[in-house]
């Protein structure tokens, strides 16, 4: 189930509904996808996967620091055969 909308609706709905992943966008109204990370980290256990359009290496090394389990820049590219 998708979680859309501001950050604040993004952690009560993580913290009242059960879900397997967490997958997170860094650009969120409100507040960014670090402090969501680092708020429901406490509590959530399953892995957290920061998906953004932000690739730069410090972000990505924040995002690990705060509790993702993995940072993928956007786009995704396959690996080249």
């Amino acid at each position: 189930m998708a979680i859309e909308g501001r950050s604040d609706r993004a952690i009560e709905r993580i913290r009242a509904e059960l879900h397997d992943v967490i997958i997170l966008d860094l650009n969120l109204p409100g507040s960014d996808g670090f402090s969501v990370c680092r708020t429901v980290r406490a509590d959530f256990t399953g892995p957290i996967l920061i998906l953004t359009t932000r690739g730069d290496e410090v972000d990505e090394i924040v995002g690990l620091e705060v509790g993702a389990d993995d940072y993928l820049a956007k786009p995704v590219r396959p690996r080249a055969s």
